[in-house]
């Protein structure tokens, strides 16, 4: 039995969802926690929660990685850089489903 109280999964009704499964195994992902925060994505603001980066494994943490260096046109160093200043990474709550377990709410 899981300890855990909730569980985070990819939204399979996301835009973004086929994008983010050539990055995530599967549809579970990791989130630092489920409170949402007000994000400005490109010119866009939008409510994200974060990627708990030291979570991930080291193929799909290198696949984020190249991923994020090719969509800004950086280097890998300069994207490794940045996720180990801050150890998290933004996805919109729209492309996250979160799955509360009962025990949430005792």
């Amino acid at each position: 039995m899981s300890d855990e109280l909730y569980t985070a999964a990819l939204n399979p009704s996301s835009p973004r969802y086929i994008e983010w499964r050539r990055i995530f195994p599967d549809d579970r992902i990791e989130l630092l926690g489920v409170t949402p925060i007000k994000a400005t994505l490109g010119e866009e603001s939008e409510f994200v929660y974060l990627l708990d980066l030291q979570a991930m494994e080291g193929d799909v943490y290198d696949r984020l990685v190249h991923y994020i260096a090719r969509k800004f046109n950086v280097d890998d160093a300069e994207v490794v850089a940045e996720f180990e200043d801050k150890n998290h990474f933004p996805i919109r709550t729209s492309d996250v489903i979160v799955i509360f377990s009962q025990r949430a709410f005792i």
